[in-house]
């Protein structure tokens, strides 16, 4: 498998679009963590769209005055140009609409790339008959076409991403101030406009480029999903934008991987009788790689560390099994105090558990493992030492919550009961002895049950 995934940077076929992929995402993940940073998402949705009016008016002149020459080099600099003329004439309108007739931001944007989009379909609509060729060219930029990518687009993606990596070098801590403490940097002398104008120039032309991979509609997911996946990592701007390049050139990478290898796959070889082959299935590039980011950015919510689902949901089943247990412990105390000896037998604690046998078995079993309880008879338990004391101290944070919400938040006392059954198991040492202090060291609850008074020692440790 590894000698496969080398064929990608040595063959000949699949070297430029592999790498050039690879660079193009590389470069619209970095401006996009700015573009995400500053909640900014829509607008390269907005650049994209806008493009396309553009690129489609750009063929169309190069078709007709440089029909002869029909170079490479001279179809790519037309639609860089239209690209980017018509990306700019959308960013203007936006401002005119926003500053000079009141619309809001979103709807500006919403606007403009509805109506650039829908006029870019219907210039593409009127050539279909015409221009057949030329249709079937410009439909390829709505999806890309990462895989007739050449060597001089390898080789404009590598200059133009070692510009943008020297930018963000060069002028990391103002676009930091810029992005995070926008007064700040007004005060300290940081030129906030030229700095937010070359930002806006990189987007444009990270937009501009990348659309002849991933496509004018998938250009945008490029910009915020490395970005997006990275945020679940980490709140440093320095590490999200090397973890967004990170994701993004995995992203390009994987992206060609899968849409050559699920094409060869469905590959249809010629049938019998000669009849024609062909491809049963096609998996464009572009879409392939959007996809290898969308997995990423579902894998970065799912297991990325303190934020992802996954660990969020370890860290609440621990928790509800940490209140389970403090809540037998309580249970057994309760048992030991009404008797004159210290042992409580499986029916008498399980008279007083309202939930399942099974949770009650496992519950005691773990409770066996951490010290807290030891099975003297067959079904019958004794608190240790350390048992006793944790059961204690559940009972006592519980009946002094009890009387904190009736003498200070004035609550009926027969509605503290459920509240104290939660609080019981977050109130820290420092917040006991607060209430203590408050209260005035109670020693009945308002039940009239007795307060279990604390040992200062106990007080003072960590819960």
């Amino acid at each position: 498998m590894l000698f496969r995934l080398q064929e990608y940077f040595q063959d000949s076929v699949l070297q430029a679009p592999t790498i050039g992929s690879m660079l193009m995402c590389l470069i619209a993940a970095l401006i996009g963590t700015f573009v995400v940073l500053r909640a900014k998402s829509l607008i390269g949705e907005t650049l994209s769209h806008a493009c396309y009016p553009g690129v489609i008016i750009a063929l169309l002149l190069e078709h007709y005055f440089f029909q002869d020459a029909g170079h490479e080099i001279t179809i790519l600099l037309s639609v860089l140009i239209g690209a980017t003329i018509s990306s700019l004439l959308g960013m203007y309108l936006i401002d005119l609409l926003e500053k000079r007739f009141a619309v809001k931001s979103d709807s500006a944007l919403s606007f403009v790339l509805s109506a650039f989009f829908g006029i870019g379909i219907t210039l593409l609509s009127a050539l279909q008959q015409d221009h057949p060729a030329l249709y079937k060219e410009l439909q390829a930029y709505l999806f890309g076409q990462a895989a007739t990518m050449r060597t001089i687009h390898v080789v404009i993606y590598a200059c133009f991403a070692v510009v943008i990596i020297f930018f963000i070098v060069l002028f990391f801590r103002d676009i930091q101030a810029v992005l995070f403490d926008p007064v700040f940097s007004e005060v300290s002398g940081i030129k906030r406009k030229r700095v937010e104008m070359l930002l806006f120039c990189c987007l444009v032309a990270s937009v501009v480029i990348g659309i002849r991979t991933c496509g004018i509609v998938l250009m945008s997911a490029m910009l915020i999903f490395p970005a997006v996946s990275a945020r679940f990592f980490t709140h440093r701007l320095s590490t999200l934008l090397v973890l967004a390049g990170f994701f993004a050139v995995l992203s390009g990478f994987f992206g060609v991987v899968f849409s050559h290898e699920a094409s060869l796959y469905f590959w249809k070889e010629q049938g019998p009788g000669g009849g024609m082959g062909g491809k049963v299935v096609s998996f464009p590039t572009g879409p392939m790689i959007v996809l290898c980011a969308a997995v990423l950015f579902f894998i970065s919510i799912l297991f990325s560390g303190k934020n992802g689902l996954v660990f969020k949901l370890y860290r609440k089943i621990l928790f509800s099994w940490h209140c389970e247990q403090e809540n037998l412990l309580k249970i057994m105390w309760k048992i030991s105090s009404r008797k004159s000896n210290a042992n409580s037998s499986f029916q008498e604690i399980q008279e007083e558990w309202h939930r399942g046998l099974l949770s009650l078995r496992f519950v005691l079993f773990l409770l066996k493992r951490r010290g807290w309880l030891k099975e003297r008879l067959k079904d019958e338990y004794t608190l240790t030492s350390l048992g006793m004391l944790w059961g204690r101290k559940i009972v006592r944070l519980h009946r002094l919550w009890e009387v904190y919400l009736v003498e200070v938040c004035k609550v009926a006392k027969d509605r503290v009961h459920l509240s104290a059954e939660e609080m019981e198991h977050v109130i820290t040492p420092s917040i006991e002895k607060e209430l203590t202090i408050i209260l005035q060291n109670p020693r009945k609850d308002p039940h009239n049950n007795p307060i279990p008074q604390h040992e200062e020692s106990f007080l003072l440790g960590k819960k």
